[in-house]
């Protein structure tokens, strides 16, 4: 069981390497990672990445005092504010219910 756990771990820092040297290359040079990925049909991990930076654009933030709510610009526009209000509702109710209070902003993705 040990050497499985150690094995598991030893694979999961691996990709967690491989993936931050992905993003710090895609952030270095786009053009030299596009042309990699046309050398590489099959490189799926930089395929992924390419695709959800090309994605990013569409984005927009939302902020509140505890809230940072990134969400679709066209759905911003639309539903917003409406989204930042139930959360800040939700905010006051919880924080007293619980008697607690997190670290903001707290980051919320739709």
């Amino acid at each position: 069981m040990q050497n499985r756990i150690a094995v598991a771990l030893t694979k999961s820092r691996q990709f967690c390497n491989d993936a931050g040297a992905n993003r710090t290359e895609i952030a270095g040079s786009e053009d030299r990672c596009r042309c990699k990925l046309k050398a590489d049909d099959y490189n799926t991990t930089l395929f992924n990445l390419l695709k959800l930076k090309d994605s990013l654009g569409r984005f927009t933030t939302v902020s509140s005092e505890h809230f940072q709510v990134r969400m679709e610009t066209n759905e911003a526009a639309v539903y917003g504010p409406r989204v930042v209000a139930l959360l800040e509702q939700a905010w006051t109710d919880l924080t007293a219910r619980y008697e607690f209070t997190p670290d903001v902003p707290v980051y919320v993705e739709i």
